[in-house]
């Protein structure tokens, strides 16, 4: 786990103006529903774009994409991974 900390790049920081408190409570009272779930992996992938596109890069990452492939197998959280890889390589770079 060292191995991947040292990869890191500590530029990216979490935005201090992002909610914290209402996508937790929207998860702990509307999980049981699944549409709190299904808004906050659609503003998941919404939030990777943005970040690619203030890296300087397209902004590849699709939302409606990673919901697909989120129904088949959770392969989304695979494809939202591989879109924030492109993030930390272009200041690896």
């Amino acid at each position: 786990m060292a191995g991947l900390a040292a990869h890191h790049p500590r530029h990216l920081r979490r935005d201090p103006e992002a909610p914290v408190a209402g996508p937790l409570l929207v998860m702990l009272f509307l999980s049981w529903t699944g549409i709190g779930a299904i808004i906050s992996f659609w503003r998941t992938g919404t939030r990777i774009r943005q970040s690619q596109e203030a890296a300087g890069l397209d902004g590849t990452c699709n939302p409606l994409l990673g919901f697909v492939l989120n129904l088949i197998l959770g392969l989304g959280i695979l494809y939202y991974q591989l879109e924030l890889n492109k993030i930390a390589d272009r200041y690896a770079a």
